[in-house]
């Protein structure tokens, strides 16, 4: 049964943002084999540091995608669609931009590349890839929310198994297989993740039967161990860590966040945080969870500048570590530097324009 929700009272939505930015800095600090000071010519048992991070917190981003599916889908009850590219541009594409620019010129990609192209490139700022691909979602939106509003649940159910099927399952069917499959991407407005945006307004909006809440969780828990045991399985027997071998491809598809294995995951978890809210209502610190979540995105646009700059440092001087402290200590100090950042900037008059 379907039920209208307005997200900025649910607690679950801030926790789930505040998660999943410390899974993103988790990802780009201790999944990243060389700041671990993990050898990537050969699978050894320390590898399995990197590769576990890059599976168990992959989540992050999707959950993210869920989030703003949930959230601008019902635009239509708020505002106008020139309300909506107006605060989305406000919002996201000025912070991106700026920020984008900014690291070109920090991180020393002037030298060798000229700005335009390496904007439309995506390689200025590694983390920053799933701008593009939210913003293609908004400019989808406006016809999109007409489904969700307009459309029934049936037909919503069959559009999102039809792009789950096009865009996590034939992937890595055709993986797995070994045949090459050029339809894949002939399905229209069915690229740049849409699965998790629209299964994210679809499980918000929509109350999830117990039966059916059970059988999800119990199909998330083996997809996730699937994911483990095939990349850690194929990991050992190839001469390079999965993290740094992009080039034969198969291992990393198997916990890929566009293939079915994690989209199972992801909407696993994003259905139990949301029939968790009255739980978390509960606890005692709730009232600081909007707080936190609110300098989320900024944690997210300035962590990898503390990365560039504070890494070496860390390096420097936890290097020789056990590799059990650097992995939890990057990632922290990482992180609350990001967040210490991102309240001492909003002080400066301006600067909720590119630090919203």
């Amino acid at each position: 049964m379907r039920k209208r929700y307005y997200f900025m009272d649910l607690l679950f939505m801030d926790l789930l943002a505040i998660v999943s930015s410390l899974a993103v800095v988790m990802m780009h600090t201790s999944g990243n084999a060389t700041y671990l000071g993990v050898v990537v010519n050969k699978f050894t048992s320390d590898g399995v540091w990197s590769v576990l991070t890059n599976i168990l917190f992959a989540f992050a981003v999707p959950i993210f995608f869920m989030q703003s599916g949930a959230k601008v889908l019902n635009y239509r009850d708020r505002y106008d669609t020139k309300s909506f590219f107006t605060k989305r541009i406000s919002k996201v594409v000025i912070p991106f931009v700026f920020w984008s620019v900014l690291a070109y010129f920090l991180f020393g990609k002037w030298q060798s590349v000229p700005l335009l192209k390496s904007f439309l490139a995506e390689s200025i700022v590694g983390p920053y890839c799933f701008f593009y691909n939210i913003i293609a979602f908004y400019l989808s939106v406006p016809v999109l929310s007409l489904l969700t509003k307009y459309g029934s649940d049936r037909l919503l159910k069959g559009a999102i198994c039809l792009i789950v099927f096009f865009k996590s399952v034939l992937p890595l069917l055709a993986v797995a297989f070994g045949y090459s499959m050029p339809f894949i991407n002939a399905l229209p407005l069915g690229g740049g993740y849409l699965q998790y945006f629209l299964a994210g307004w679809y499980v918000a909006n929509h109350e999830i039967a117990p039966a059916t809440k059970k059988k999800l969780y119990l199909l998330a828990l083996l997809m996730l161990v699937l994911e483990i045991g095939l990349t850690l399985g194929l990991s050992y027997r190839t001469p390079r860590l999965p993290y740094y071998n992009y080039s034969l491809g198969y291992i990393k598809n198997f916990y890929d966040i566009a293939n079915f294995p994690e989209f199972c995951v992801v909407l696993a978890l994003f259905t139990w945080m949301k029939h968790s809210e009255d739980k978390i209502r509960a606890w005692r610190f709730k009232d600081h969870l909007p707080l936190l979540a609110g300098i989320t995105f900024g944690i997210y646009l300035l962590h990898p500048f503390v990365i560039y700059y504070l890494m070496p440092v860390l390096q420097k001087y936890l290097g020789a570590s056990p590799i059990y402290v650097r992995y939890f200590a990057y990632p922290l100090v990482i992180y609350l530097v990001s967040a210490a950042l991102t309240v001492l900037l909003r002080k400066i008059p301006g600067a909720k324009y590119v630090l919203p």
